[in-house]
């Protein structure tokens, strides 16, 4: 039953005790207490007078036992009628639910609904991608299914929830809980059950990343490795706009980054193929962004003051060309 209704049957009942208590304290000139008193014993239909009633009382006594009667029965039919609905619609709902996840093919399973859980599905869904929510938060759930999500609560490192959510059916899985030894024992048992699903882990260390990529995470993102690189880059270099990784492996990690050549540049003036990107640093220049103009560079194209320069490296390579070219 909603909060609202519930706040109006209260008032409503106090209304009624409230008609009674004046009607007897005019009607048979009673005190206040008795006057209480006998409201109480008729709405409850106990039947007890406190005193003789006069014929008007007796009449007044009549209308109160009907009001009484009446707002009981009402608000017996709503509680009736709260618990039906309820279970029919959670019945339904359910059903919807199974319905819903047999039909998916192809789908992703995000596995945690926290901050990074949620813009991962949100990511996928302005995509177009179908996906299922897991989290073994109830509220969590409750919100991802607000959201519009399809969402199962559970603990997503058990065969049964993952069954639930089509695993075996299942393109990819992000693994994003709490901790690395849950992601851990999810790439597990979501490889044991879908070999062939690509598993994309977030990891905390570089140890539980050793681990994951062990146990088979085809992908395992260093959230603070990365985090902490976007955050120093804008301390230091606010006109390197983002890296973006895009591999890693053997201890390289590959990324695209974009500069801004800044007035003192040394490369300025030079051509693509004497700044020596690749000879001096094995980085590659991949598109020339100047004003409005995007330019796919050759050896001959000339570098400018204020040109965006979008490049593909190994990190330590990209990070090393931007502290060289003052």
């Amino acid at each position: 039953m909603r909060t609202k209704k519930i706040i109006i049957l209260f008032f409503v009942f106090l209304g009624i005790l409230c008609f009674g208590i004046v009607g007897y304290m005019i009607i048979e000139g009673w005190g206040f207490l008795d006057s209480l008193y006998q409201t109480v014993i008729t709405v409850s239909t106990v039947g007890f007078e406190v005193y003789p009633l006069s014929d008007a009382g007796r009449i007044f006594t009549i209308v109160l036992l009907i009001l009484a009667i009446s707002f009981v029965a009402y608000s017996a039919s709503q509680f009736v009628s709260f618990i039906v609905e309820g279970r029919l619609n959670e019945f339904f709902s359910k059903r919807r639910m199974k319905k819903l996840l047999s039909e998916l093919r192809d789908h992703f399973i995000v596995c945690g609904y926290g901050r990074m859980g949620a813009l991962v599905a949100n990511n996928l869904r302005s995509e177009g991608q179908s996906l299922v929510v897991i989290d073994d938060d109830p509220e969590m759930v409750r919100k991802a299914t607000e959201e519009g999500f399809l969402a199962i609560e559970g603990d997503a490192t058990q065969e049964e929830v993952l069954k639930r959510a089509g695993i075996e059916r299942a393109k990819a899985v992000a693994a994003v809980l709490r901790d690395e030894p849950q992601n851990l024992y999810l790439t597990i048992t979501a490889k044991a059950l879908n070999p062939s699903a690509r598993v994309v882990s977030k990891a905390l260390t570089e140890e539980g990343k050793a681990r994951l990529e062990k146990v088979g995470a085809d992908t395992v993102i260093l959230i603070y490795n990365i985090g902490g690189d976007r955050l120093s880059l804008a301390l230091l270099r606010p006109e390197d706009l983002d890296f973006v990784y895009i591999a890693h492996g053997a201890g390289k990690h590959i990324v695209i980054g974009e500069t801004r050549l800044p007035p003192n540049c040394r490369i300025l003036g030079k051509t693509v193929g004497k700044a020596g990107l690749k000879e001096q640093y094995g980085i590659d220049l991949l598109l020339i962004k100047r004003e409005n103009n995007i330019i796919l560079p050759g050896p001959s194209d000339t570098l400018a003051e204020g040109d965006m320069l979008f490049l593909m490296g190994e990190r330590e390579q990209v990070m090393r060309f931007l502290r060289d070219r003052l």
